[in-house]
Protein backbone atom coordinates (compact mmCIF):
# COMPACT_ATOMS: atom_id res chain seq x y z
CA UNK A 1 0.00 0.00 0.00
CA UNK A 2 2.25 2.44 0.66
CA UNK A 3 4.81 1.64 -2.43
CA UNK A 4 1.20 2.05 -4.38
CA UNK A 5 0.97 5.66 -2.35
CA UNK A 6 4.55 6.67 -3.38
CA UNK A 7 4.22 6.08 -6.55
CA UNK A 8 0.89 7.77 -6.97
CA UNK A 9 3.01 10.83 -5.50
CA UNK A 10 5.77 10.24 -7.64
CA UNK A 11 3.12 10.16 -10.44
CA UNK A 12 1.58 13.89 -9.27
CA UNK A 13 5.09 14.93 -8.79
CA UNK A 14 5.95 14.08 -12.06
CA UNK A 15 2.85 15.46 -13.78
CA UNK A 16 2.67 18.56 -12.20
CA UNK A 17 6.35 18.93 -13.42
CA UNK A 18 5.49 18.27 -16.64
CA UNK A 19 2.65 20.52 -16.77
CA UNK A 20 5.03 23.04 -15.08
CA UNK A 21 7.58 22.77 -17.44
CA UNK A 22 4.51 23.21 -20.45
CA UNK A 23 3.58 26.16 -19.01
CA UNK A 24 6.99 27.82 -18.54
CA UNK A 25 7.28 26.91 -22.24
CA UNK A 26 4.02 28.50 -23.84
CA UNK A 27 4.37 31.50 -21.64
CA UNK A 28 7.77 32.03 -23.02
CA UNK A 29 6.07 31.69 -26.35
CA UNK A 30 3.53 34.05 -25.85
CA UNK A 31 5.89 36.53 -24.55
CA UNK A 32 8.35 36.97 -27.72
CA UNK A 33 6.90 39.63 -30.28
CA UNK A 34 5.38 38.03 -33.34
CA UNK A 35 7.39 38.88 -36.65
CA UNK A 36 6.05 36.27 -39.19
CA UNK A 37 7.92 35.03 -42.13
CA UNK A 38 5.52 36.62 -44.73
CA UNK A 39 5.89 40.21 -43.31
CA UNK A 40 9.55 39.63 -43.35
CA UNK A 41 9.51 38.39 -46.77
CA UNK A 42 7.31 41.02 -48.07
CA UNK A 43 9.48 43.61 -46.10
CA UNK A 44 12.70 42.26 -48.18
CA UNK A 45 10.78 42.54 -51.81
CA UNK A 46 10.03 45.75 -50.90
CA UNK A 47 13.10 47.27 -50.02
CA UNK A 48 14.03 45.30 -53.61
CA UNK A 49 11.39 47.05 -55.13
CA UNK A 50 11.84 50.91 -53.65
CA UNK A 51 15.31 50.15 -54.57
CA UNK A 52 14.84 50.05 -58.28
CA UNK A 53 12.33 53.01 -57.81
CA UNK A 54 14.87 54.87 -55.98
CA UNK A 55 17.29 54.38 -59.12
CA UNK A 56 14.60 54.19 -61.81
CA UNK A 57 13.73 58.32 -60.19
CA UNK A 58 17.23 59.06 -60.13
CA UNK A 59 18.45 58.31 -63.82
CA UNK A 60 15.06 60.07 -65.07
CA UNK A 61 16.03 63.44 -63.19
CA UNK A 62 19.31 63.10 -64.34
CA UNK A 63 18.12 62.54 -68.15
CA UNK A 64 16.31 65.39 -67.43
CA UNK A 65 19.00 67.32 -66.55
CA UNK A 66 21.17 66.77 -69.18
CA UNK A 67 18.70 67.60 -71.70
CA UNK A 68 18.23 70.87 -69.85
CA UNK A 69 21.76 71.46 -69.78
CA UNK A 70 21.87 70.36 -73.52
CA UNK A 71 19.17 72.88 -74.21
CA UNK A 72 20.99 75.92 -72.25
CA UNK A 73 24.69 74.38 -73.82
CA UNK A 74 22.81 75.16 -77.31
CA UNK A 75 21.54 78.55 -75.84
CA UNK A 76 25.14 79.85 -74.41
CA UNK A 77 26.38 78.55 -78.16
CA UNK A 78 24.09 80.65 -80.19
CA UNK A 79 25.43 83.32 -77.39
CA UNK A 80 29.01 82.77 -78.02
CA UNK A 81 28.43 83.15 -82.04
CA UNK A 82 25.67 86.37 -81.97
CA UNK A 83 29.49 87.81 -79.71
CA UNK A 84 31.43 86.43 -81.89
CA UNK A 85 29.59 88.58 -85.35
CA UNK A 86 29.32 91.83 -83.38
CA UNK A 87 32.81 91.40 -82.59
CA UNK A 88 33.73 91.09 -86.66
CA UNK A 89 31.41 93.66 -88.12
CA UNK A 90 33.29 95.61 -84.99
CA UNK A 91 36.19 95.21 -86.95
CA UNK A 92 34.82 95.53 -90.34
CA UNK A 93 33.74 98.80 -88.59
CA UNK A 94 36.96 99.96 -87.89
CA UNK A 95 38.68 98.40 -90.50
CA UNK A 96 35.92 99.70 -93.33
CA UNK A 97 33.19 101.86 -92.00
CA UNK A 98 30.67 99.39 -92.57
CA UNK A 99 28.49 96.98 -90.71
CA UNK A 100 28.16 99.23 -87.63
CA UNK A 101 24.20 98.28 -88.19
CA UNK A 102 25.11 94.85 -88.06
CA UNK A 103 27.32 94.28 -84.89
CA UNK A 104 24.60 96.67 -83.09
CA UNK A 105 22.48 93.56 -84.06
CA UNK A 106 23.68 91.00 -82.59
CA UNK A 107 24.39 92.44 -79.92
CA UNK A 108 20.77 92.90 -79.01
CA UNK A 109 19.85 89.39 -79.89
CA UNK A 110 23.09 88.06 -77.59
CA UNK A 111 21.49 90.41 -75.10
CA UNK A 112 17.98 88.80 -75.43
CA UNK A 113 19.59 85.59 -75.37
CA UNK A 114 21.48 86.49 -71.75
CA UNK A 115 17.94 87.98 -70.03
CA UNK A 116 15.90 84.67 -71.02
CA UNK A 117 18.84 82.07 -69.75
CA UNK A 118 19.44 84.58 -67.14
CA UNK A 119 18.29 81.98 -64.39
CA UNK A 120 20.28 78.70 -65.71
CA UNK A 121 23.19 81.61 -66.17
CA UNK A 122 23.08 82.16 -62.25
CA UNK A 123 22.86 78.74 -61.62
CA UNK A 124 25.61 77.62 -63.45
CA UNK A 125 27.96 80.56 -63.56
CA UNK A 126 27.21 82.19 -60.35
CA UNK A 127 26.12 86.00 -59.80
CA UNK A 128 29.07 87.58 -60.30
CA UNK A 129 30.28 86.52 -63.60
CA UNK A 130 26.01 86.51 -64.65
CA UNK A 131 26.63 90.57 -63.04
CA UNK A 132 30.08 90.47 -65.06
CA UNK A 133 28.65 89.16 -68.15
CA UNK A 134 25.24 91.47 -67.76
CA UNK A 135 27.69 94.71 -67.94
CA UNK A 136 30.23 94.24 -70.43
CA UNK A 137 27.43 93.44 -72.75
CA UNK A 138 25.17 96.48 -71.79
CA UNK A 139 28.81 98.78 -71.79
CA UNK A 140 29.15 96.97 -75.49
CA UNK A 141 25.50 97.88 -76.78
CA UNK A 142 25.98 101.48 -75.36
CA UNK A 143 29.35 102.17 -77.17
CA UNK A 144 27.92 100.36 -80.43
CA UNK A 145 25.03 102.73 -80.17
CA UNK A 146 27.87 105.81 -79.47
CA UNK A 147 29.53 104.82 -82.68
CA UNK A 148 26.35 104.30 -84.83
CA UNK A 149 25.20 107.90 -83.66
CA UNK A 150 28.83 109.30 -84.22
CA UNK A 151 28.66 107.62 -87.27
CA UNK A 152 25.44 109.19 -88.68
CA UNK A 153 26.46 113.10 -87.47
CA UNK A 154 30.12 112.51 -88.54
CA UNK A 155 31.01 113.98 -85.39
CA UNK A 156 34.29 112.35 -84.09
CA UNK A 157 36.18 114.34 -82.41
CA UNK A 158 40.02 114.04 -82.21
CA UNK A 159 41.23 110.74 -81.01
CA UNK A 160 37.51 109.83 -80.05
CA UNK A 161 37.14 107.02 -82.70
CA UNK A 162 40.20 105.46 -80.93
CA UNK A 163 39.28 105.40 -77.73
CA UNK A 164 35.74 104.01 -78.35
CA UNK A 165 37.68 101.41 -80.49
CA UNK A 166 40.07 100.32 -77.47
CA UNK A 167 36.73 100.28 -75.30
CA UNK A 168 35.17 98.60 -77.78
CA UNK A 169 37.76 95.89 -77.80
CA UNK A 170 38.29 95.40 -74.11
CA UNK A 171 34.55 94.84 -73.80
CA UNK A 172 34.05 92.46 -76.60
CA UNK A 173 37.57 90.45 -75.67
CA UNK A 174 36.18 89.68 -71.88
CA UNK A 175 32.50 89.35 -73.36
CA UNK A 176 34.19 86.52 -75.48
CA UNK A 177 36.06 85.24 -72.64
CA UNK A 178 33.33 84.82 -70.92
CA UNK A 179 30.96 83.52 -72.63
CA UNK A 180 33.04 80.42 -73.50
CA UNK A 181 34.10 79.96 -70.05
CA UNK A 182 30.00 79.23 -68.99
CA UNK A 183 29.90 77.60 -72.18
CA UNK A 184 33.06 75.20 -70.97
CA UNK A 185 32.00 74.81 -67.61
CA UNK A 186 28.26 73.51 -68.22
CA UNK A 187 30.08 70.78 -70.48
CA UNK A 188 31.93 69.58 -67.94
CA UNK A 189 28.89 69.62 -65.67
CA UNK A 190 27.40 67.43 -68.47
CA UNK A 191 30.43 65.10 -68.78
CA UNK A 192 30.43 64.76 -64.54
CA UNK A 193 26.31 64.07 -64.76
CA UNK A 194 26.65 61.24 -68.08
CA UNK A 195 29.80 59.19 -66.04
CA UNK A 196 27.46 59.37 -62.94
CA UNK A 197 24.94 57.97 -64.91
CA UNK A 198 27.11 55.86 -66.12
CA UNK A 199 27.90 54.66 -62.83
CA UNK A 200 24.60 54.30 -61.19
CA UNK A 201 23.38 50.99 -62.85
CA UNK A 202 26.93 49.03 -61.54
CA UNK A 203 25.89 50.38 -57.99
CA UNK A 204 22.40 49.37 -58.13
CA UNK A 205 23.49 46.08 -59.56
CA UNK A 206 26.05 45.60 -56.30
CA UNK A 207 23.18 46.63 -53.73
CA UNK A 208 20.68 44.30 -55.30
CA UNK A 209 22.96 41.57 -55.53
CA UNK A 210 23.53 42.00 -51.36
CA UNK A 211 20.06 42.55 -50.81
CA UNK A 212 19.73 39.23 -52.66
CA UNK A 213 22.36 37.57 -50.64
CA UNK A 214 20.64 38.70 -47.65
CA UNK A 215 16.73 37.61 -48.70
CA UNK A 216 18.01 34.14 -49.74
CA UNK A 217 20.23 33.94 -46.15
CA UNK A 218 16.94 35.12 -44.49
CA UNK A 219 14.96 32.45 -45.87
CA UNK A 220 17.43 29.63 -45.08
CA UNK A 221 17.54 30.74 -41.67
CA UNK A 222 13.80 31.26 -41.04
CA UNK A 223 12.45 28.27 -43.40
CA UNK A 224 15.33 25.71 -43.46
CA UNK A 225 16.65 26.10 -40.56
CA UNK A 226 13.58 25.54 -38.23
CA UNK A 227 12.48 22.65 -40.76
CA UNK A 228 15.64 20.84 -39.59
CA UNK A 229 15.26 21.52 -36.38
CA UNK A 230 11.48 19.90 -36.60
CA UNK A 231 13.52 16.59 -38.01
CA UNK A 232 15.48 16.64 -34.53
CA UNK A 233 11.85 17.25 -32.82
CA UNK A 234 10.41 14.35 -34.35
CA UNK A 235 13.30 11.85 -33.86
CA UNK A 236 13.03 13.47 -30.30
CA UNK A 237 9.33 12.17 -29.77
CA UNK A 238 9.84 9.25 -31.53
CA UNK A 239 12.31 7.79 -29.02
CA UNK A 240 9.71 8.39 -26.50
CA UNK A 241 10.87 11.58 -25.35
CA UNK A 242 7.77 14.31 -24.79
CA UNK A 243 9.81 16.87 -22.92
CA UNK A 244 8.08 20.57 -23.78
CA UNK A 245 9.87 22.32 -26.80
CA UNK A 246 11.34 25.70 -25.25
CA UNK A 247 11.67 28.11 -27.84
CA UNK A 248 14.58 28.55 -30.24
CA UNK A 249 14.08 32.05 -30.91
CA UNK A 250 13.72 35.78 -29.55
CA UNK A 251 10.51 35.87 -31.65
CA UNK A 252 7.47 34.50 -32.83
CA UNK A 253 6.78 33.40 -36.59
CA UNK A 254 4.93 30.65 -38.19
CA UNK A 255 7.13 28.05 -36.75
CA UNK A 256 6.47 28.87 -33.27
CA UNK A 257 2.60 27.50 -33.36
CA UNK A 258 4.57 24.30 -33.77
CA UNK A 259 6.78 23.97 -31.19
CA UNK A 260 5.21 23.68 -27.93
Amino acid sequence: MEEHDKAAKDLREETSAFSEAIHEAEHALTSRPTISIRLRLVVGFLLCFFLTGAVVIASVIILHQIKSKLSFLETTGSLTYEIQQARRYEKNYFLYGTDIEKAAVNAKVASELLDIERGNVLEVAGEGNLQALTEHLGNYRELLETCRTKNADNSWSKGEKKDLEAALREHGSKLISLSESLRNKEKESINRMIKISATVPFIFLIVLLLLIIFILRFMVRAIVSPLRRFQGYYRRISEGDFTPIAPARRYRDEFSDLEP
